[in-house]
């Protein structure tokens, strides 16, 4: 079977990670795996080790900085171009299967539909607003994809209130990480570059610099973290997405207004995360918007750091609150800081919190079960393809 897959970055973030793992799925199955994304970049290269065939067409992502007049017109040329690249393209080489990873791309579900293939639709996001652009998303994936994979339940229960779908249409597949590199990941090359010893508590985020992830967030709490210890250091990782960039100069201003130039290192893009989570003491991921299963999370988790997370999205159902983690407030620094308090002065609680994080990822959240479960979702189209 000829599988279509269409995402919308090439990076090497979350929904890109999940991607590869469901294309090495695929590919394993011995099934033909094509992959359209707008740009070359860590990703294709990535798919390429593996046998994936990318192919590069502009696919009319959907960000919110086109939510303007001008921008919607953007958007529809070149989404009306990417469906009739998509359709050639899925006549030309046979495609059986067309999937889709992530709601911002819409050019597959329409080629499925012009070309009478069938379509899946691997769902990362849990959206509140704007009102229209969710309800028409909403529609989309009901009347556009076969199956739609939801990656947590609290995805599941955000997209079931704004559209009733079709018995067993949507299913949970939480995502799983192999947890390998993370498990002797304490070499302290972070620590080094940042001249730092052992004794300095260094607390973390890693997640795009995008409006919903919370890097404003964290730097309030940095700031009233950093009033209430003495030795502690901060770090932020990740990159914009294309267009957004200017938010690197308000966390910058914002680092400046809070007098935190000395106590907070922004990295950037970084491909060693397994090497960075390991010097860490406490990592934070305060997502202000529904963020519907963080990959990072797990990651921490698996590298036996305890997680501090708001819970408006999947996160609730990765940390256990006073087991692993704490729960704490969305845009409520004093309180938030006042929760993960234990966390700064006891050692010997992060260590029994990290290492509860890593056990529970090797019990619920392996690369196998989220293998096998994808597996079934692919040999379920390909016995109707054959």
């Amino acid at each position: 079977m000829t599988i279509l897959f269409l995402h919308s970055s090439s990076d090497l973030y979350g929904a890109s990670r999940v991607l590869t793992d469901i294309v090495k799925v695929a590919a394993g199955e011995r099934h033909r795996c094509l992959v359209i994304l707008s740009e070359d970049g860590p990703l294709s290269t990535e798919l390429r080790t593996f046998g994936a065939e990318v192919r590069i067409i502009r696919l009319g992502i959907l960000r919110r900085k086109y939510f303007t007049p001008k921008g919607l017109i953007n958007r529809i040329f070149f989404l009306v171009r990417a469906i009739c690249k998509t359709s050639r393209l899925i006549r030309k080489e046979k495609v059986n299967l067309v999937y889709s990873n992530t709601t911002a791309v819409l050019a597959g579900a329409f080629a499925a539909k012009i070309t009478g293939r069938k379509h899946v639709w691997h769902v990362h996001e849990t959206l509140e607003s704007p009102r229209m652009l969710v309800r028409f998303l909403g529609f989309m994936l009901r009347y556009f994809s076969h199956k739609a994979i939801m990656v947590s339940e609290a995805t599941h229960k955000n997209w079931e209130k704004i559209r009733k779908f079709r018995k067993g249409q949507l299913c949970v597949i939480h995502n799983g990480i192999n947890p390998k590199p993370y498990l002797n990941n304490r070499n302290g090359i972070l620590r080094k570059d940042l001249g730092i010893g052992p004794e300095i508590l260094l607390i973390g985020m890693v997640g795009r610099v995008h409006n919903g992830k919370g890097q404003d967030y964290f730097l309030k709490m940095a700031r009233l973290i950093a009033d209430r210890i003495k030795n502690v250091r901060f770090v932020m990782i990740g990159d914009a997405f294309p267009g957004y960039e200017y938010l690197y100069k308000k966390i910058d201003s914002q680092i400046h207004d809070l007098s935190l130039d000395d106590s907070v290192t922004r990295l950037g893009f970084r491909n060693d995360i397994p090497e960075i989570l390991g010097d860490l003491d406490i990592f934070i991921l305060p997502s202000t918007l529904p963020d519907s299963l963080p990959t990072t999370i797990l990651e921490a988790m698996a590298s036996a750091v305890p997680v501090v997370t708001t819970t408006n999205g999947g996160a609730k159902e990765l940390v256990i609150h006073n087991a692993n983690g704490f729960h704490i407030p969305i845009y409520d620094e004093a309180e938030a800081v006042t929760v993960m308090a234990p966390l700064l002065t006891d050692a010997g609680l992060r260590s029994t919190m990290g290492n509860n994080g890593r056990q529970r990822v090797i019990e619920n959240f392996s690369p196998e079960a989220f293998r096998d479960k994808i597996s079934l979702v692919i040999s379920e189209f390909s016995q109707s393809a054959n």
